[in-house]
């Protein structure tokens, strides 16, 4: 039948088989596609789901056994078990020991036999609910369980032992609301129901049809997702299983997301989508009857437009309606070879920028050198990229002392450079205004915890050094141990104290260290740069690799000990590029003569003395 039509023709039937074809695979990949993502999405967000969830719960056992060991050994307890009977005393312990907890929770004394001392809450659990928490308490064996209220809700339990000698005189027990946890989880849930084998208890919302499909699909011991509908609608439900300290199966906690709405929009949204195509390809088709009869017409009119391309003559162009593929092609082509300069312009103007970023960023850092009467210091701060997330600073600050710092941003590139820049204004601020290292990292900490919209966090060592005396006043929060050199020149590695990174935690404690450096002793600080150095092969310094090419410096000034540590990572690396920022900083006590006693103690280098 085709023998006798035109070539025209044709090639329309075969265009319109393959935009059919095309057509039914698109909408069949493009299903398959959505349903794998869709699936894909439920699996994260229940695995998401159930970590969150469970480290919740962790965290609410944390606090509750912390309260029920707190009141286990209180006076006030024993007292009331002694008399057998609760007092106003204890009565006011228990409320404010519940109130403190900032949880829906409940407080129990019991005696050795379990019978109710005194309690505070209103959480009333069934009976016998606790004996099984009471004999894992008796065992000291993670005395902590779920328990089953009236109401038919769960509570999260902890319980603790009163003793006199080695006799257990009662119990302290602490139990937790758990729906009202959850009703807090599930939030966005339409409905969340705890399941058991013989019941179904709604913890928020109503799941009103859905009850029997529920149940049956109740209690098999692992997290699922399903998605079903019925003539009420659609819903996709998560089931979380829900175990005891012991391991045992309480029930699945199943929440319900009503998805009637988004499926009868993908209905309708498909609808149309054939709908379109249908519509596209009958269109497609009588303009490709007219596009092929006209597709040869404009062969000269391309040939002469080229011949005035090479000529370098660009302002003959073709209209729209007569541009072939080909043509349009071309005009592709040139376009991209247009957006490939303009990259290629944006990428030279960045580098420009980040190499301004650079040469600001080193000079914000003090003059390497300082010289004070008690006390030389050199520091160097190497980045691996164009900007670094590494600082060091050194300045004196009041009493004639010597704050010195080193920092280091998680992370790498133009934001850990800025946080980096902002920790260190935020820390030479508050250390001039006085006070301990700890005070100062508190108040620096709080400051930049507040405002920190991408969640960097930066490890600091913070030291401040009477040069005098050689007292020295630290706080290492959550950096790299020092390298110390002893008068007899031995090389030992530091241990500090240790304390929190900065800028994760607000109001966290900082806890400071102190020592006394003895006149010819030096200290190196350093960044993980130095020890997490590698080489062509990837193989790491490490830290006692680190400590070695310290060890070859003993004898050397602070900035020949500098020095001779970047050559030393410069030939372990052996040509491979640095992996990360590299910051050092060495200090020595010296001896202070008589002429420097008289002489003016402010430090010597111009950067720090202009930042006073």
């Amino acid at each position: 039948m085709i023998g006798n039509v035109s070539l025209r023709t044709r090639i329309a039937i075969i265009a319109l088989i393959s935009v059919l074809s095309l057509s039914a695979v698109l909408v069949a990949v493009g299903e398959l596609k959505a349903r794998l993502q869709a699936s894909r999405f439920a699996a994260e967000q229940l695995a998401t789901d159930a970590d969150l969830f469970g480290t919740i719960r962790d965290l609410d056992l944390a606090v509750l056994r912390g309260a029920a060991a707190s009141l286990a050994s209180d006076p006030l307890t024993d007292d009331a078990l002694a008399l057998n009977v609760g007092t106003d005393p204890l009565a006011v312990l228990l409320t404010d020991t519940r109130d403190r907890l900032d949880l829906p929770a409940s407080i129990f004394l019991l005696d050795a036999d379990g019978a109710q001392i005194a309690r505070s809450g209103r959480l009333t659990p069934v009976a016998g609910a606790f004996t099984l928490v009471l004999d894992r308490a008796s065992e000291r064996d993670r005395p902590e369980t779920i328990a089953r209220l009236e109401n038919g809700a769960l509570a999260l339990v902890v319980a603790d032992e009163v003793r006199r000698g080695d006799r257990v005189i009662g119990y302290v027990v602490v139990a937790s609301d758990l729906g009202a946890r959850l009703r807090a989880f599930f939030r966005s849930a339409q409905a969340v129901v705890l399941l058991s084998q013989d019941t179904a208890v709604p913890i928020s919302g109503s799941a009103g049809t859905w009850t029997a499909l529920l149940e049956a699909e109740c209690c098999v011991g692992e997290a699922r997702a399903i998605s079903t509908g019925n003539l009420a609608g659609r819903v996709f439900v998560t089931f979380l299983p829900l175990f005891d300290a012991q391991g045992r199966l309480v029930g699945d906690l199943a929440a319900i997301r009503d998805v009637t709405s988004r499926s009868r929009s993908e209905l309708l949204v498909n609808g149309m989508a054939t709908v379109m195509v249908i519509l596209g390809v009958l269109f497609s088709v009588g303009f490709l009857l007219r596009a092929v009869r006209l597709s040869f017409r404009p062969l000269g009119a391309v040939i002469r437009v080229l011949e005035d391309m090479m000529r370098g003559d660009l302002s003959v162009r073709l209209r729209p309606v007569q541009a072939t593929r080909e043509i349009e092609a071309l005009v592709e082509t040139v376009e991209q070879l247009r957006a490939g300069e303009q990259a290629r312009s944006r990428l030279l103007t960045l580098n420009s920028q980040l190499a301004a970023a650079r040469n600001i960023q080193q000079s914000l850092l003090p003059d390497p050198v300082y010289e004070t009467p008690g006390l030389d210091a050199y520091g160097s701060m190497v980045p691996a990229e164009e900007v670094a997330g590494d600082f060091f600073d050194i300045f004196e600050v009041s009493g004639g002392s010597v704050c010195m710092i080193i920092g280091d941003v998680a992370g790498k590139g133009i934001a850990a450079a800025m946080f980096a820049a902002r920790a260190s204004e935020v820390m030479r601020t508050i250390a001039n205004r006085g006070g301990d290292p700890a005070a100062i990292i508190e108040a620096a900490n709080n400051e930049l915890s507040r405002r920190n919209p991408e969640g960097l966090f930066i490890s600091v060592f913070l030291a401040i050094v009477t040069p005098a005396t050689g007292g020295v006043v630290y706080v290492n929060a959550g950096h790299c141990p020092p390298f110390r050199t002893g008068v007899d020149g031995k090389v030992t590695a530091f241990e500090p104290e240790g304390n929190i990174v900065l800028g994760i935690l607000p109001d966290a404690p900082y806890t400071a260290g102190q020592f006394e450096l003895e006149v010819g002793e030096r200290l190196l600080i350093f960044s993980d740069g130095f020890d997490e150095s590698q080489d062509d092969v990837g193989a790491f310094l490490g830290e006692d690799g680190a400590l070695a090419v310290y060890a070859e410096t003993v004898g050397q000034s602070p900035k020949d000990t500098v020095d001779s540590i970047m050559a030393a990572i410069a030939k372990f690396g052996n040509g491979a590029a640095q992996f990360d920022d590299i910051t050092l900083l060495a200090f020595e006590r010296k001896p202070i003569t008589d002429s420097a006693e008289h002489a003016d103690t402010g430090p010597r280098n111009e950067s720090v003395a202009n930042a006073q």
